[in-house]
């Protein structure tokens, strides 16, 4: 990049290969990582993604009750051995009692209790077929979470040199462009803050802060046109850039299935892009050719837009809850 700053005569069909270049080692080097991963994990046992607590031990103690679903119909099988003789009970969702034979006598009692609604089931998202996975109400909130904040990423990686432009950085040799370069690759050090909520918090606190990097960075640039303050803001971002890709995508495997992972991960960038497409190139046409380059209202759009993600937040925080209640029982 300093290399292309300080040879602005440069031609782009190099700049072009030089990237192209660039992109296919480290997808390379990836590969060659992901093969070897892949051939250590075929000599291990299959990772068990509906319960990461449920070991070997667990399944060989005999379990309380066993479920079976069939249709419309529920049948629970509970026995187990008293000094009186041999209790069965057995539930069916057709049937508005419960029939119990105790010592060779049989009654009928209505066992509210016992009885499951099969409306009311609930099926693990890591056990469901891969594309009610995508489609599960807790991915889409994802998904919708983290397009808006990737795409405000890229509003402000594409448009920062106008926008430092307009509040007169040109005057002093583009130097704060300069340090926001220098800055962005900074993020890194934002992970083990991110790895410290996660731990103590959890994923659902650590969109939240996502959130709120996001909106510290867009009340910097809306309410300041001073270019020193624009440096804490480029600090935030840093910090908020970071926050965003490493806690959406460690987020995704806490509830997919280990087969869909990945094409996980490609919806989470292809619904990013396009709502950076559909969204980032009009409002930059109309910053730059209506507004005379002034970043306003641009930043103050993508400021109240953190607001609706809090909602979204809520939606992934109770679809862990139900997902946790879920495992538990």
């Amino acid at each position: 990049f300093c290399f292309v700053v300080k040879n602005p005569d440069f031609p782009p069909p190099a700049i072009s290969g030089l990237y192209l270049g660039l992109y296919v080692l480290i997808m390379g080097v990836a590969t060659f990582c992901w093969i070897q991963v892949h051939k250590l994990r075929m000599w291990q046992e299959p990772l068990n993604v509906v319960d990461d607590s449920f070991d070997d031990e667990a399944m060989k103690q005999p379990k309380h009750e066993d479920m079976t679903m069939t249709g419309t119909t529920i049948e629970v099988a509970d026995e187990y051995a008293e000094n009186e003789g041999n209790l069965a009970v057995s539930a069916s969702g057709d049937d508005p009692c419960d029939t119990c034979e105790v010592g060779g006598q049989s009654e009928c009692t209505t066992r509210n209790d016992t009885a499951i609604d099969p409306k009311k089931s609930y099926t693990i998202i890591a056990m469901r077929p891969p594309s009610k996975q995508l489609m599960s109400k807790q991915f889409l909130a994802l998904a919708g979470f983290f397009a808006f904040h990737q795409s405000h990423n890229t509003w402000i990686l594409t448009t920062t040199k106008d926008f430092l432009s307009f509040l007169g950085d040109d005057e002093y040799g583009n130097k704060y462009l300069s340090i926001f370069t220098l800055l962005t690759p900074v993020s890194i050090l934002g992970l083990p803050f991110v790895d410290i909520i996660l731990r103590k918090y959890g994923y659902s606190i650590g969109l939240h802060f996502i959130n709120l990097l996001g909106i510290a960075v867009g009340l910097v640039k809306v309410t300041s046109t001073n270019l020193s303050v624009q440096v804490v803001g480029f600090v935030m971002y840093s910090f908020y850039r970071c926050f965003v890709f490493s806690i959406t995508f460690s987020c995704l495997p806490t509830f997919l299935g280990i087969d869909v992972l990945g094409k996980g991960c490609g919806f989470l960038i292809l619904y990013g892009g396009i709502l950076s497409f559909i969204v980032n190139i009009p409002l930059s046409n109309v910053t730059m050719n209506r507004l005379g380059g002034d970043f306003f209202l641009a930043n103050l759009l993508y400021l109240i837009g953190c607001l609706p993600c809090v909602a979204l937040c809520e939606i992934v925080r109770k679809g862990f809850a139900v997902e946790k209640a879920a495992k538990q029982s």
